[in-house]
């Protein structure tokens, strides 16, 4: 629960960073102070309380490393935070713990280590998960402004035996207009021959954008910046491609109570899509493909359901997940044939409503570009990323 944007003493920062000090220096300088919350002590001249946009000029207190144009060095470099120190051109203001939320969560997150199988698929979505429009308490990656917000999200791409062979690739708008993701394709370098090593994924911030795959040496190297995200994540991922059949799940449809009418779920996916409007409740409809020679089982135990973020930021709330037929009927599993495809519906109550564990009302409006995955163990089953706003 976040400090009120309205009235907040001495004694309740205090007591919300759990210090021993009623000091206002000491409190803006504490170090329990949660550098991502929207609102928190800065460095700006003013005395009186700032408003939205001089935080927003400000990068809200977040400072970014030094730009290069060595992605390796940069890439698991992290945001500082920027307090006052408190003389009169930076003096230390009651009105800046206003809406203060020390849950807030870092901006973005990069995807997992996954395994593609390029017999499958065609293209898949690389994509920042992240915040996108913020709140009165945690900060959008569309927040930004200025020279941060015309930066690009994108990946540098390491294959070949020592990883020599490096291709670059990014969104094709900038972060100040919500440019997060983008498609690798697999008849497209380094994904149309079949590597023998993992691709190693730098995940960055570029200062140009490059909307297609091309080996790094070609161009002039833009300059990079790391990812905003948590000081103890890495920036670096791996994907490993294989060929060959395997257990295929495709949602088709999203709604927000199984069996009930859905819709079609293309129009939510991507960056650049509308969201699906849904305060709490997610479910798909997925159809079960057994590309195998003979029939196997398709089971409810253990299957397990995420999405990251939440409402609420990044999350690492993992929900069971209800398996029902076509008709909404909760099953324990269901037979495919081989070669055939079964329908059912997969997903879970109250999963993008999750504060911590915690089931609780999201803020009107909130839209957030969330990974949602269908797990069983170690075993990641599908991921999908979509857009979502409540309501």
């Amino acid at each position: 629960m976040a400090l009120p944007d309205k009235g907040v003493s001495i004694e309740m920062i205090a007591n919300e960073l759990n210090a021993d000090s009623t000091n206002l220096g000491v409190l803006a300088l504490h170090p329990n102070v949660n550098k991502w919350s929207r609102w928190k002590p800065v460095p700006f001249w003013k005395i009186d309380e700032l408003t939205e946009m001089e935080i927003k000029g400000l990068n809200f207190g977040l400072v970014p490393p030094v730009p290069s144009t060595d992605y390796r060095s940069i890439v698991n470099q992290k945001w500082t935070y920027n307090r006052p120190n408190g003389n009169e051109y930076e003096p230390f203001r009651l009105p800046d713990f206003h809406n203060y939320e020390k849950t807030a969560t870092p901006i973005a997150k990069v995807m997992e280590s996954i395994e593609l199988n390029t017999s499958n698929i065609s293209d898949r979505d690389i994509a920042l998960m992240m915040n996108i429009t913020g709140s009165n308490y945690i900060i959008g990656i569309n927040d930004f402004v200025g020279e941060i917000g015309d930066y690009y999200y994108g990946v540098v791409f390491e294959s070949g035996i020592s990883g020599n062979t490096v291709h670059a690739k990014s969104a094709t708008l900038p972060l100040s207009e919500g440019g997060s993701n983008f498609k690798i394709l697999m008849d497209e370098a380094p994904f149309s021959t079949l590597q023998t090593n993992p691709i190693k994924l730098y995940h960055l911030l570029f200062s140009v954008a490059v909307p297609n795959m091309v080996q790094l040496s070609s161009i002039s190297p833009p300059y990079f910046l790391p990812v905003p995200t948590a000081d103890e994540d890495s920036n670096i991922m791996e994907i490993t491609t294989k060929t060959g059949s395997d257990f295929s799940i495709t949602f088709t449809d999203i709604g927000r109570i199984a069996g009930a009418a859905m819709n079609p779920i293309s129009p939510y996916m991507g960056i650049d899509s509308i969201p699906f409007i849904t305060p709490d409740h997610l479910y798909f409809k997925a159809a079960l493909w057994n590309t195998y020679q003979t029939s196997k089982t398709f089971e409810a135990a253990n299957l397990k359901i995420s999405a990251n973020p939440n409402y609420f930021g990044m999350s690492s709330y993992v929900s069971n997940a209800v398996l029902t037929d076509s008709n909404g009927t909760s099953i324990t599993s269901i037979s495919v044939p081989a070669g055939e495809t079964r329908i059912v519906n997969i997903g879970a109550d109250n999963l993008l409503n999750r504060d911590g564990d915690l089931r609780t009302t999201p803020p009107y409006g909130i839209e957030i570009y969330s990974e949602i995955k269908i797990i069983r163990g170690e075993d990641r089953l599908a991921s999908y990323s979509m857009k979502f706003k409540s309501n």
